[in-house]
C-alpha cells in the first residue's frame, strides 16, 4: 500500500483543530484531581490553622470547584489558555487570590459584631442571626492568604501534555 501524504495533510490539520480541545479536557482533570488532592507538584496545600475545622480546603460551598470545572477555555493549536473567574461579595477574584496567594493591609475602625450561643459556646454570626450585638474597635491587621495554587503549568502537566500529543501523533503516523 502506498503512502497517502494527501490523505495524511487532511488528518494533520483535522489534528489541528481536535488535539487543543482534547488537551485542555486533559488540563481540566488534571486541574480537578489536584484539587481533590489539595495539592499542586506533589506538595500540600498549607494547612488551615483551624484544625477543628475537617472541610477540604478551598471547598465550603462548592463554588470554586465547580469554577475550576467550568472554566472558559481558548483552545486553538497556537494557544490553550484557561479562566476561572469567582467574584467575591467585595467584587474581587477569589480564584486568583486563592490560586496566587495575598497579603492584603485592612484598616481598622468600629464595627458592630454579632454573637449568637451554639452548642453552648460563643460563636460569631451573621446579621440576622445573631442574638446579641457588640460595638467594637478593630485595630488594623494583615490578612494573609496562603498561595494554594490548582492552576498553571508545571512539569507533571507538561508530561501528562507531551504523552498525549505523541500518542496523537503516533495515531496520525499509522
Amino acid at each position: 500500500m502506498a503512502f497517502d501524504f494527501d490523505k495524511k495533510l487532511k488528518e494533520f490539520e483535522r489534528l489541528k483543530v481536535t488535539l487543543p480541545k482534547v488537551i485542555s479536557n486533559d488540563g481540566q482533570r488534571y486541574f480537578l484531581k489536584n484539587f481533590d488532592k489539595e495539592q499542586w507538584e506533589g506538595q500540600r496545600w498549607t494547612r488551615r490553622r483551624d484544625h477543628t475545622n475537617r472541610r477540604k480546603l478551598l471547598v465550603k460551598s462548592g463554588t470554586l470547584r465547580r469554577a475550576v470545572s467550568n472554566a472558559r477555555r481558548e483552545a486553538t493549536f497556537n494557544r490553550i489558555r484557561f479562566e476561572v473567574f469567582v467574584q467575591s461579595k467585595k467584587g474581587f477574584n477569589y480564584a486568583k487570590v486563592h490560586n496566587e496567594g495575598s497579603v492584603s493591609r485592612r484598616s481598622g475602625g468600629k464595627r458592630t459584631i454579632g454573637f449568637r450561643m451554639k452548642r453552648g459556646n460563643l460563636v460569631f454570626a451573621k446579621k440576622g442571626k445573631a442574638t446579641f450585638e457588640q460595638d467594637v474597635t478593630i485595630k488594623s491587621h494583615t490578612v494573609v492568604i496562603p498561595r494554594r495554587q490548582f492552576l498553571g503549568r508545571n512539569r507533571e502537566f507538561d508530561k501528562v501534555l507531551k504523552t498525549r500529543v505523541d500518542s496523537e501523533i503516533k495515531k496520525l503516523m499509522r
